[in-house]
């Protein structure tokens, strides 16, 4: 123990300047750039220039005012801009177009997505670029339908403007759903938007404290109470955990500095990963939420790479372990009555012969599922909650891999046989909806992917499907 501490100690110390002036430098945001070389925003002047000719040559088209024709041009000029490589002004201006356009016909997935290949090419703020597209949404005549979708999207946008540490859009965005939500009428919805101001808030004096402990860093790399504090932010909000565990390493809190010797090892052997995640649910145990919950979902995160490889009583307690954490993955439950399309359930991957992983955002989704839909017909699978879950949470949508389906894509949860939530057709991929129900007394839950008509394309995916308890 002591030969293996004062190696991770070498190793750390030997890096540790480096790091601690990446993470200083980028404490706003925390994590590195990109390094993919993006366009800058081209200058007003420009862009009214292309804006001209844009609209000169489709004069006919931005002529007719009503929402499918509207989705018509967006549509066109997103082609144009994808044909348009050699005149970076032009395409930017065809892509805000085609945002602004899709936005005011009222298919906010589609000004969404483009707002996203914008963020792939220039150096815009995503989450602010999506909150004036969802403040430009809520300006149109409210139906429940909208304004749900709006206050929904706003919750899901709002936790990218978290990671991005972007809390002015945040604020906007909780403005917006807030309002979207009250007149969708919904007190789920509503009571989402409190928690999530909540949320936002907690997040940012965490941010803010955060801040102070990477200056003192700056100026004393050895300071143990920044470390301790920085440390746990990088693991506890934003989820890095390399970065943060380095820094728990030096910190002045016992338990924690053991822990992460013990994670720097990076064990494979089941005994010593059942040992961490034992160690991590005794320490999460003592803490207050939302902390706690997070530092069990640590425990729970090595109980799972033990469990492949145990049998027998050890087995049974790795189960009975993971069953009792806040929240369980249902890849990690057994399913049943499995109804197949022409793929098999994929988990992890899309369920084709060759496993092509989940893509969801740009990154592999290991915890995710995905379903692939018969033609005229449904995909689905069971899992037993045994009327212990409190709560399923999911994001549904398209893998990112693919175009999208031949024929749009509804998802259903069910609870024992009755329908709990159903999504909004899916056209094409990238395009995410995200749910959050109640399953109290719920026996059994079932996910359903249908497609009405030719399937092609239709990967449906299951972003993270989880219970909480």
């Amino acid at each position: 123990m002591v030969r293996s501490l004062h190696c991770a100690q070498s190793l750390m110390s030997s890096c540790r300047a480096t790091l601690l002036i990446c993470m200083v430098v980028a404490v706003v945001p925390v994590y590195a750039q990109t390094a993919t070389k993006k366009q800058p925003v081209p200058a007003a002047d420009a862009q009214a220039k292309a804006e001209k000719l844009i609209k000169e040559l489709f004069k006919d088209d931005y002529a007719k005012k009503k929402p499918a024709d509207m989705l018509a041009l967006s549509a066109k000029l997103l082609d144009q801009a994808k044909e348009t490589k050699d005149d970076p002004t032009a395409r930017f201006v065809l892509l805000r177009e085609a945002r602004d356009l899709a936005g005011q016909a009222g298919d906010l997935p589609q000004a969404l997505r483009v707002v996203d290949e914008t963020a792939r090419e220039y150096e815009v703020n995503l989450s602010a670029l999506k909150a004036t597209v969802l403040e430009a949404a809520a300006g149109l005549p409210a139906t429940p339908t909208l304004s749900k979708t709006i206050a929904e999207t706003a919750l899901e946008v709002i936790e990218d403007a978290l990671t991005a540490d972007d809390f002015e859009a945040a604020a906007k965005l909780l403005k917006v759903a807030d309002a979207a939500a009250q007149k969708a009428k919904s007190v789920p919805l509503v009571s989402s938007v409190q928690a999530k101001g909540k949320q936002v808030e907690a997040v940012r004096k965490d941010f803010e404290q955060a801040k102070v402990a990477a200056e003192k860093l700056a100026k004393d790399p050895k300071d143990a109470e920044a470390s301790a504090a920085y440390g746990k932010y990088l693991c506890l909000r934003k989820g890095d955990w390399d970065k943060g565990l380095a820094l728990l390493l030096e910190s002045n809190e016992a338990k924690l500095k053991e822990l992460a010797v013990k994670e720097l090892r990076n064990p494979t052997e089941p005994a010593d990963q059942i040992d961490l995640a034992e160690g991590w649910l005794a320490y999460g145990g003592k803490q207050a939420e939302p902390d706690k919950t997070i530092w069990l979902m640590r425990a729970y995160h090595w109980f799972r790479q033990a469990r492949p490889k145990v049998t027998g009583l050890t087995k049974t307690k790795v189960d009975k372990a993971m069953a009792s954490s806040p929240r369980h993955y249902l890849t990690d439950l057994d399913e049943f009555d499995v109804k197949l399309g022409p793929w098999k359930l994929g988990k992890g991957n899309i369920g084709n012969s060759d496993g092509t992983p989940i893509t969801v955002r740009g990154q592999r989704s290991p915890l995710s599922l995905c379903l692939h839909c018969p033609e005229n017909d449904y995909s689905a699978v069971k899992y037993r909650l045994g009327k212990t879950a409190k709560t399923f949470q999911v994001r549904v949508g398209i893998d990112e891999a693919v175009g999208g389906p031949q024929t749009p894509v509804t998802f259903t949860v069910l609870g024992d046989g009755k329908s709990l939530w159903t999504s909004q057709p899916v056209k094409v991929s990238g395009s995410w909806q995200s749910c959050s129900i109640s399953v109290v007394g719920v026996e059994v839950l079932e996910l359903r992917a249908h497609c009405p008509g030719r399937p092609g394309g239709a990967y449906a995916v299951w972003v993270e499907p989880q219970v909480l308890r």
